[in-house]
């Protein structure tokens, strides 16, 4: 059995494709957002009394401002990675999303970690860095999709769907 030539994806598939990477990527950002407020309620015995706390503790604008630079690479992840794989892939959208929305988790949070720890004290610094940390989530997050999305299509030969030739 070998595998067919790459077939060509439409630009209407690939359009497709991103919309539903994008509402994919909804889905990972919730289940990071609920699980990262889980971990506040457990630590600090109810939802309420563990936002108050981060919202005052001195690492508060570096975790707050990771979570919103995760959620925002998330979702561009989620929806550039989808777009840019090509055909032979045997779930195209499911595995570029999801294997971009990991990464870009990981480049979204330590982004916005680094802006928030940069962040100046007070409601206005906060706010700036929680901004930027979005900005700078998007932008990572478009560029970890591409990267993904190459690598799926280019440098993941064990992810191909096998068709034997007719």
């Amino acid at each position: 059995m070998t595998s067919v030539p790459e077939a060509r994806v439409s630009v209407p598939q690939r359009l497709w494709r991103a919309l539903l990477g994008l509402c994919l990527g909804w889905v990972w950002s919730s289940v990071l957002g609920l699980a990262c407020l889980g971990v506040v309620a457990a630590w600090y015995g109810g939802i309420d009394t563990g936002l108050s706390r981060v919202k005052d503790a001195p690492w508060g604008a570096t975790a707050v401002c990771g979570l919103f630079g995760a959620v925002a690479a998330i979702y561009a992840a989620s929806a550039v990675s989808p777009f840019m794989v090509g055909g032979g892939l045997r779930w195209p959208v499911r595995t570029s999303s999801f294997l971009a929305a990991l990464v870009g988790a990981v480049v979204g949070a330590l982004d916005g970690a680094l802006v928030g720890d940069a962040a100046e004290p007070g409601a206005e610094g906060r706010k700036a860095a929680a901004e930027l940390a979005v900005e700078l989530g998007i932008a990572g997050g478009i560029v970890t999709g591409l990267v993904v999305g190459y690598w799926l299509t280019r440098r993941a030969p064990h992810l191909r769907a096998i068709r034997p030739v007719s």
